[in-house]
């Protein structure tokens, strides 16, 4: 990463592909590649880059797909999209659910209530 860091092409060409100015990314960059690596090791894919120039190509493309956004904005973004979702309803609970309605409409139709 340091070196990276240190490649002012690479950074340049970092900065003209996100749009956003030179200076904004350059300091959103270190935090980024930070969570780029904790990103390949949750995955298990810290072997399929195999060089530096792996690193650079699937770390632009990973960033771009999150519009260049802070290091913050990106861990927002992951915890709103983690949080626990409710449990799906099971096909018989749903079947149940969908009779107990159809017993509801069927009295009112024939005014049984």
């Amino acid at each position: 990463r340091k070196d990276l860091l240190k490649d002012e092409e690479w950074l340049y060409s970092v900065s003209v592909l996100s749009g956003k100015g030179g200076k904004t990314v350059l300091e959103r960059l270190p935090g980024a590649m930070e969570l780029f690596e904790m990103h390949l090791v949750s995955i298990g894919e810290t072997g399929t880059i195999l060089n530096i120039n792996d690193y650079k190509r699937r770390f632009q493309s990973w960033w771009r797909c999150l519009n260049f956004e802070t290091k913050e904005g990106i861990l927002a973004r992951n915890q709103s999209a983690s949080r626990p979702q409710t449990k799906p309803v099971s096909r018989i609970d749903e079947m149940q659910r969908v009779c107990e309605e159809a017993k509801i409409l069927t009295r009112k139709m024939l005014k049984l209530e």
